[in-house]
């Protein structure tokens, strides 16, 4: 439910791809310095998933390919029971949910070229967190189906609603099942939703910058009360917005990476070892 970042300081190269679980990634480049920034996807399973990192010469011949790989661990997520009357049961039927993804998938596998944020997000309100990323959701009782794919804010209907970061606004408009929606294009193949809104202030195509005033809490769609279900998606994956609200943990493309932290200590290993000392590491700090 997490994202990670792919960084190659090459200025002699004209492009690096990754390989990673059945998808190739061309890195976006930025002066010396390509990055990709790549989603491990909830349902994931537990172990390790291989990623291959291949660097293009000025000739546009592989002069480098490295092999690493990714560790995925286990995170248990709470459940959260949700009672619906008869008007937003019927909101939970099959083919309304896949005409919700549908819009929203058409529009998110996009990739604009270039990156329109520089600096961790803001949160989008400053409302009460009522629900977090991943919990499962059981509805009137029954055996949970699915996951919450953003985070929610509780709050009144009309709180203002702001963008997190720069970026430009790819879509508005209203489903059954979210209810009044903005969705916005930061670039390199992230974008940020925002549902269940009772007004919208911007239009499709025009720029927003981080901190300014996007639209309203609202209740519309599928929802018990007024708050705002905010989403974070890369290459079409929802993603844990907590990662991008703390600096600490934000996949930066400016940071400083030292390689003996990075994918250093990968190659040292075999991916059995290297998951087989994680995991120690892990019960050694219980």
């Amino acid at each position: 439910g997490q994202a990670f970042i792919v960084v190659v300081d090459s200025p002699d190269s004209t492009a690096v791809s990754v390989a990673f679980n059945g998808e190739f990634f061309s890195l976006n480049r930025e002066s010396d310095r390509f990055f990709a920034i790549l989603p491990i996807a909830i349902g994931t399973p537990v172990g390790l998933l291989p990623l291959t990192v291949a660097i293009a010469d000025e000739t546009n011949r592989i002069a480098l390919s490295i092999d690493a790989s990714v560790t995925v661990l286990d995170t248990e997520y709470e459940i959260e029971t949700i009672e619906l009357d008869s008007t937003l049961s019927r909101l939970l039927a099959p083919e309304i949910i896949a005409e919700d993804y549908a819009l929203r998938n058409m529009i998110q596998r996009q990739k604009s070229p270039i990156r329109l944020w520089k600096n961790y997000f803001l949160p989008p309100t400053n409302t009460v967190i009522s629900s977090t990323f991943g919990v499962k959701r059981s509805y009137n009782g029954e055996t949970p189906t699915d996951y919450h794919s953003g985070m929610d804010h509780a709050g009144a209907i009309g709180t203002p609603i702001i963008a997190p970061a720069t970026g430009i606004v790819a879509w508005t408009g209203e489903t059954e099942r979210r209810g009044l929606g903005i969705i916005l294009d930061h670039g390199v193949g992230l974008f940020t939703n925002y549902w269940h809104l009772s007004s919208i202030d911007v239009t499709v195509g025009s720029s927003v910058r981080r901190g300014e005033k996007i639209g309203r809490m609202g209740t519309s769609g599928l929802s018990t009360g007024p708050h705002l279900h905010w989403e974070v998606v890369i290459n079409g994956t929802p993603v844990d917005p907590l990662q991008w609200i703390r600096e600490d943990e934000f996949p930066n493309p400016d940071g400083k990476f030292e390689m003996t932290q990075a994918i250093q200590n990968d190659l040292l290993y075999s991916p059995e070892q290297r998951l087989e000392q994680i995991l120690m590491d892990e019960n050694s700090a219980e």
